[in-house]
């Protein structure tokens, strides 16, 4: 998630992200074969590749952003208020 390292770059005092922060519906493919006929891999965890329906999965979803190093820093670094 480059966006991130972008806004860390501005030294923020804080970042209020407003929207979805995790998509907890929606599984994510290890594999998903693009228009042009190459294929793109994912990092999977267990629990991103179904539906989260319980506390672990869901909490799982979280854990699986914060893998992201851009993420990881932004948050290490800047305090987040979310909505």
């Amino acid at each position: 998630m480059k966006t991130y390292a972008t806004m860390a770059q501005h030294q923020p005092d804080f970042f209020i992200h407003s929207g979805d922060t995790i998509y907890a519906d929606g599984p994510i493919k290890e594999e998903v074969e693009l228009k042009d006929g190459t294929v793109w891999k994912n990092i999977v965890t267990l629990e991103e590749m179904k539906v989260a329906e319980t506390l672990e999965e869901f909490r799982g979803q979280w854990k699986y952003n914060m893998m992201d190093e851009n993420v990881l820093a932004l948050s290490h670094d800047v305090p987040t208020f979310y909505q």
